[in-house]
This record gives structure tokens, C-alpha cells and sequence, in this order.
């Protein structure tokens, strides 16, 4: 067993190991992720993890906690330009993470009425989605691609179905 396993993993509360952190990256964590998020929740509320090498967080592992801290803008900020530790040169240009969470213009990394302009364009065009059509288009949708493997009499629930659909449909949606 290595140090990326979640048996290695001390305890949680652990006084002697008090920095120790859950890896959520490496081959281990990709073979069984949720053995690693299982371990995390017995921590609480939130977990302490590490998302690339020296790339530390918080997880969240709660619904009503994740709540607070989304509805929190004065605390907790989105704008992922005052990333202190990026900032301070501690994260790699290049770390693998750094694309994922460094700001882009969107709404989901930006706050006040920036974030509060961008929501409202999203929410415009979202209201003017016929619910019913997109609910038809979905059905048959799904009844294409369970056409393409039903013949079959197996198949890869992800592979064939569960990731294409979400596809298919914004691609309903969006042309």
C-alpha cells in the first residue's frame, strides 16, 4: 500500500498528522475515486485534500455546508484571480489544475454584479427553452442511442448511453 491509497491516509483528527491531506489525483485515485470521496466525508463537512502535487483545498463534502459557502460572496469569492497561493508563486504555472480553476469571464468565476450580469444572460436564454420540445427531443434522443445497442443485447451503460446523451442534447439546444 502507497502513500495514495486511502488506507495510508492517517485518521481523521489525527494530531500527528495534521497537514495530511487526501491526494485526488494519480492512478490510484482514477482506479477508485470513490473510495477516496468515501474517506473524505468521514472527516465532516469538509476534508482536507490535495488536487495536484502541492496543490492543496478544502473539499466540501456536504450539501448544507456547500450551500453556505455558495451563498457566502462576501467570504468565500469565485474570482479566481485572488487565488492567494497562485498569486504568492506557490501553484506551478503549469500545474494540471491550473486550467480548471484559473478565472475566465464567466459567470462561474466571477462575483458582484459582474457575476450578477453574466447569470442574468444565462438565466434570459435558459427561460426561453420550451421545456416540453427539449423534454420530446430527449426522448428520442435516448431512443436513438439505446437503438444503437439494444441489437447488440449489451452494452456500456457510460460509454454508450450515459455520456453521449448529455451531448446530444446541448447540442439540441445549442446547434
Amino acid at each position: 500500500m502507497d502513500a495514495t491509497t486511502p488506507d495510508a491516509v492517517p485518521p481523521p483528527g489525527c494530531p500527528a498528522h495534521a497537514d495530511a491531506r487526501i491526494p485526488l489525483y494519480g492512478p490510484d485515485f482514477a482506479a477508485d475515486p470513490h473510495a477516496y470521496y468515501d474517506y473524505a466525508r468521514s472527516y465532516g463537512p469538509s476534508a482536507p485534500v490535495e488536487l495536484a502535487p502541492g496543490v492543496d483545498a478544502s473539499l466540501v463534502t456536504d450539501y448544507a455546508t456547500a450551500l453556505r459557502l455558495l451563498q457566502d460572496n462576501g467570504t468565500f469569492r469565485k474570482d479566481a484571480r485572488r487565488w492567494k497561493a497562485f498569486n504568492d508563486g506557490l501553484i506551478p504555472a503549469d500545474s494540471p489544475v491550473v486550467p480548471l480553476l484559473a478565472y475566465r469571464p464567466n459567470a462561474m468565476f466571477s462575483d458582484g454584479a459582474e457575476h450578477l450580469r453574466l447569470r442574468q444572460a444565462i438565466t434570459d436564454a435558459m427561460a426561453r427553452i420550451d421545456t416540453a420540445r427539449l423534454a420530446r427531443s430527449t426522448e428520442q434522443i435516448s431512443d436513438y442511442l439505446i437503438s444503437q445497442f439494444g441489437s447488440r443485447g449489451s452494452a456500456d451503460l457510460m460509454a454508450d448511453y450515459a455520456k453521449q446523451l448529455p451531448l446530444f442534447v446541448f447540442n439540441e439546444l445549442f446547434g
